[in-house]
């Protein structure tokens, strides 16, 4: 039997102006459940990477291409898998222009220096020898891989989030391609530094960790994948190096509730990261030791004493030398480089002695925290540019475009008390919800937003004792990207709740009307 369609009489109002044909329209109601099916489908992630990546590619592939220009580090890689300046002026190849093209040569010069970036570096530079056969390689080849791995890592996350609230997941979303095209991490990409990997790697951690948390028993491949990333974030960079403990816990705890069989498994992968991040330990080269641990010392814990001789006395060093304060130890004329001095000095001194200080005078910590809070947000080093000489632009030009996320966070400028103040409100906010309980996944989930804060803290504080002020904005890109990932997952939260809230509110709203007559 034919169904008729609805008359005026029992046509709402409403829907005369979308009658078409004597049918109706769907109404926004009638649509909405396709409408949500469709964000929580793979379309939505798709339509995020595809445009992710384009904002990426414009920003490392198509001229003017943007990068970080070599401090002086990118030699440690350079030198390992066989890579040249194709000219020897310094002022061409340092700080104020990056250099695409370099020349293939065999390793020259074995720094010792480890980082997960090599891998990225090496595949790049087998990718570019099919690209072209000129003996040259092209940055971009690394920009894109780099660019790649992180794309991975990023639909890793929003591959978890499809059974979120349709308001959290579309504010994630909007986050993700809003932050993650910013300039001050994508230029990192178009570089050698071990800073790409420790993006890529906090990315991969996070997002393998959301994916485990959807079932109840994961299964083995995001454990052997969250291991796999945790090595790769661990080893990027030196300071790094002390986070594979706390990731070698997480991944203890969140993989502890498979079989037996793959528990086990998974403790043994644990204790195997705990025991390869004390490994790395013995493994940093000699010289960037010796490095990290003068600027530790006159960048650092001296620049905020009140009596740099006292306390260079205390610890068994000549109070003559407080003259060096504020120094580094990469200038040139540094006493670091007299073999007299570094025999004094780094007889006397080591990591361990310097935490002892800061333990002893833990005013010290605090002064130091002052000191470097307003700057802690900060994501531009001034001193390296962005771009290439034949740009045409300025030495040390720093990219104006896709920087909207990166100018905001540098008007937040916060005083010690502030960010102590609000590190200490979070994490009892993160307390009371654990402690409230609720599903065994979302209590995971709260201790996951807490790993996160975790790892920000121990980046801050290796760098602001590891370090000093040397450099202080570009170590601390890895911190910046924790906060920003622990601010989208906060934002997604919020924006899932408040629509919940207020779907609530209309049912409520449509329940109270009375009937029609």
């Amino acid at each position: 039997m034919a169904i008729e369609p609805p008359s005026l009489k029992t046509l709402p109002v409403s829907g005369l102006p979308e009658q078409i044909a004597g049918q109706a329209r769907p109404t926004i109601s009638q649509r909405w459940p396709a409408a949500r099916a469709w964000l929580r489908s793979g379309w939505l992630e798709a339509a995020v990477l595809v445009c992710l990546g384009a904002l990426m590619a414009r920003q490392l592939l198509v001229p003017p291409i943007v990068g970080m220009a070599n401090n002086g580090d990118f030699e440690r890689l350079m030198g390992r898998v066989g890579l040249r300046y194709l000219t020897d002026d310094y002022n061409a190849n340092y700080f104020g222009y990056i250099v695409r093209q370099f020349k293939i040569t065999q390793p020259w010069w074995d720094s010792h220096f480890i980082s997960s970036e090599q891998l990225f570096v090496m595949l790049a530079i087998q990718a570019n020898q099919l690209l072209r056969h000129d003996g040259l390689f092209d940055l971009r080849v690394l920009g894109a891989i780099n660019a790649l791995a992180l794309l991975v890592g990023i639909a890793l996350v929003l591959r978890s989030s499809r059974d979120w609230p349709v308001a959290a997941r579309l504010t994630l979303a909007g986050l993700v391609v809003l932050i993650g095209s910013d300039v001050a991490y994508v230029a990192y990409l178009n570089s050698i530094y071990g800073e790409p990997a420790s993006l890529i790697g906090a990315v991969l951690v996070v997002g393998v960790s959301l994916l485990a948390l959807r079932k109840a028993q994961p299964r083995p491949a995001p454990m052997v994948a969250y291991f796999a990333a945790a090595a790769v974030l661990t080893t990027a960079k030196a300071q790094n190096i002390p986070l594979g403990i706390v990731l070698a816990v997480w991944g203890a705890r969140l993989f502890w509730r498979n079989g037996r069989w793959w528990r086990v498994a998974g403790l043994c992968l644990a204790l195997g990261l705990a025991g390869f991040t004390l490994l790395m330990v013995d493994l940093i080269p000699p010289g960037m030791n010796q490095g990290n641990l003068y600027n530790a010392v006159f960048s650092g814990l001296l620049v905020v004493s009140p009596n740099p001789a006292a306390d260079l006395s205390e610890i068994g060093l000549d109070p003559a030398w407080a003259a060096y304060t504020g120094h580094d130890y990469y200038e040139p004329g540094s006493p670091a480089q007299d073999p007299a001095f570094a025999r004094v000095f780094y007889g006397r001194i080591n990591y361990t002695r310097v935490l002892a200080f800061y333990a002893e005078h833990p005013a010290r910590v605090w002064a130091a925290v002052e000191l470097t809070a307003p700057k802690a947000f900060l994501t531009r080093p001034l001193n390296l540019g962005n771009y290439e000489a034949d740009a045409g632009l300025a030495p040390h030009t720093l990219s104006r475009r896709f920087a909207a996320w990166s100018e905001l966070r540098a008007r937040v400028t916060p005083a010690g008390w502030a960010l102590a103040g609000g590190v200490v409100l979070y994490g009892i906010v993160l307390s009371v919800l654990w402690i409230r309980g609720g599903p065994p996944l979302r209590r995971r989930w709260v201790e996951l937003r807490g790993l996160i804060g975790i790892l920000a803290l121990a980046q801050f504080f290796i760098v602001l004792i590891g370090a000093g002020e040397l450099d202080l904005i570009k170590q601390n890109i890895l911190f910046n990207l924790l906060v920003d990932i622990g601010l989208i997952f906060d934002l997604a939260v919020l924006a899932g709740w408040a629509g919940r809230r207020a779907r609530g509110l209309l049912a409520l709203g449509r329940r109270d009307q009375p009937a029609p007559a």
